[in-house]
């Protein structure tokens, strides 16, 4: 990867829907040039997949809330299993392994708080090994992006 790469993927984080041509003068390239970098970043896998971001509220999710999870050590054994059940629930947004007092990770969005209880009692709380929950309902966005900051990496 050189800095054309690096130019094209900035362009991408703030618009996936920008045109070739426009790719091309952002990166200083031919158009053929810059097409044949984009297919590259997609054949490495560099670039995952394009998306369209949603404004939460506007399709009806009022409540973001971060869940952390401790599960029994007996379980342990079992973890696959959790992440699988974790994995089918589309309240998930993410998920994540954790190293120090708690196991897991979870960002979780609802339509309202009764929507949340329900998701939180009636499913997270039956999957088998939970033994320990936390919870932070957020009460605001400060800050959202996709983009990762490849730019103070290399």
């Amino acid at each position: 990867m050189d800095s054309i790469d690096y130019a094209i993927l900035n362009r991408l984080q703030q618009d996936g829907r920008v045109s070739n041509v426009e790719l091309s003068e952002d990166a200083n390239l031919s158009p053929p040039q810059c097409h044949r970098r984009l297919r590259r970043l997609q054949d490495d896998k560099i670039i995952s997949r394009y998306v369209a971001l949603l404004n939460p509220s506007e399709v009806g999710i009022d409540v973001v809330a971060f869940v952390s999870i401790v599960i029994d050590r007996d379980q342990y054994r079992h973890l696959k299993d959790f992440e699988k059940t974790i994995m089918e629930f589309p309240e998930v947004l993410e998920c994540y392994l954790l190293a120090g007092d708690h196991d897991y990770m979870l960002k979780v969005v609802a339509r309202d708080l009764q929507t949340f209880s329900s998701f939180m009692t009636k499913k997270l709380m039956q999957v088998r090994g939970i033994i320990r929950t936390k919870t932070a309902v957020t009460l605001g966005e400060i800050k959202y992006t996709t983009a990762l900051p490849i730019d103070s990496v290399r």
